[in-house]
């Protein structure tokens, strides 16, 4: 089924828009990157390969091993929220090629740049909560976790609040040696199907995942002074801290109690203005608290971002200031929450999923 949006118009987008471009003309701003994003990219990249230095050619003692283990996962974390994603939607500069070319620091943290761009451009931003369209594909192909009312309920799912933080921890590692490799072998992805990738692209994903097991793994062992096995600990500990916030950013925005699944009709046609769905599958958490907003790199005013994705994410808390007050204007929901009372409702989301006995 080929899924389409309704092609109406909408008031609320068309004066959202024009509010926007507004804010940008008075202002005399680009809707590119600033001097702040690029000092805040700066550090983050520089986080993660300075701490990464130190830990392969220093000798320390193991609380300052683990604490630039932890540091090593917050610069993971960081290079994805606040490089390689805006890097995707060509948002840092105008030129596409020096986008390009940041959308490659994913590759410093084992994932591929072709087939992220892939997922999350081409299907997660098209088809947004739309299931079966591959805008999820954990969800789709693993069944450990109950994300949606559409999945069918196993008796595991009945425990799925307690044993989903471990999946959770781990899910970078998923990501880098799996999920990559599932979106390359699926023929079908959102309306395209029979989608063939060029040879050399395979060969690249291989590249980027040996080289990645060479430097945070086999180099490690070789070069710091540590038992093998705490420095294995450590290289987890980097990676569980990167999955707890790769984690954040993966379910607070679609997958809480709150969250809705629109379906299309027998027409494959979803009964809303595109922006609009956007408006009613998304939701923020903390869009106004400085520190969040300056780690969370726009995933915590994701809203702005699934409604404007061809603005930098530095210029998203006014815009999310527009977006709430034209979403009362129009009468259209605009969701939000703290970091924490989104945490809570994602636990609850698990717990109302656990079972086939949900609230209508």
């Amino acid at each position: 089924m080929v899924i389409k949006y309704k092609t109406a118009t909408s008031p609320f987008y068309e004066e959202l828009k024009s509010s926007v471009d507004d804010y940008f003309s008075v202002k005399k701003m680009s809707k590119y990157a600033n001097v702040q994003m690029l000092i805040k990219s700066g550090l983050t990249l520089a986080a993660y390969l300075f701490s990464y230095i130190f830990l392969i050619l220093g000798s320390y003692s193991l609380p300052v091993f683990f604490l630039l283990e932890v540091v090593l996962g917050l610069g993971m974390a960081g290079i994805f929220l606040n490089i390689g994603h805006d890097a995707s939607h060509n948002t840092f500069f105008r030129q596409k090629g020096l986008n390009r070319l940041l959308l490659n620091s994913l590759t410093l943290i084992g994932l591929n740049p072709y087939i992220f761009d892939l997922l999350h451009n081409r299907v997660h931003h098209a088809f947004t909560s739309i299931e079966g369209t591959g805008y999820d594909i954990p969800l789709e192909e693993y069944s450990i976790l109950r994300l949606s009312r559409n999945q069918e309920v196993k008796p595991i799912h009945k425990y799925q609040v307690y044993y989903a933080p471990v999946i959770y921890c781990l899910i970078v590692l998923y990501y880098i040696f799996s999920l990559d490799f599932t979106v390359y072998a699926r023929k079908k992805l959102g309306n395209n199907s029979g989608i063939k990738h060029p040879r050399f692209k395979l060969a690249e994903l291989c590249l980027n995942k040996l080289l990645y097991l060479f430097f945070i793994i086999a180099l490690p062992l070789i070069l710091i002074d540590l038992p093998a096995g705490t420095i294995l600990l450590g290289i987890l500990t980097a990676h569980v801290v990167a999955s707890i916030l790769f984690t954040i950013v993966g379910v607070l925005n679609h997958q809480i109690y709150e969250s809705v699944f629109p379906e299309p009709n027998a027409s494959g046609v979803i009964e809303k203005h595109k922006k609009e769905h956007e408006l009613e599958v998304t939701i923020d958490f903390s869009p106004y608290n400085r520190i969040v907003n300056l780690f969370f790199g726009g995933f915590n005013t994701h809203v702005a971002h699934h409604l404007f994705p061809n603005i930098c994410h530095i210029h998203y808390v006014e815009i999310t200031r527009m977006i709430e007050r034209l979403a009362i204007k129009h009468g259209l929901p605009y969701k939000r929450k703290s970091l924490y009372s989104s945490i809570v409702s994602h636990f609850r989301y698990l717990k109302m999923l656990s079972s086939d006995k949900i609230p209508a």
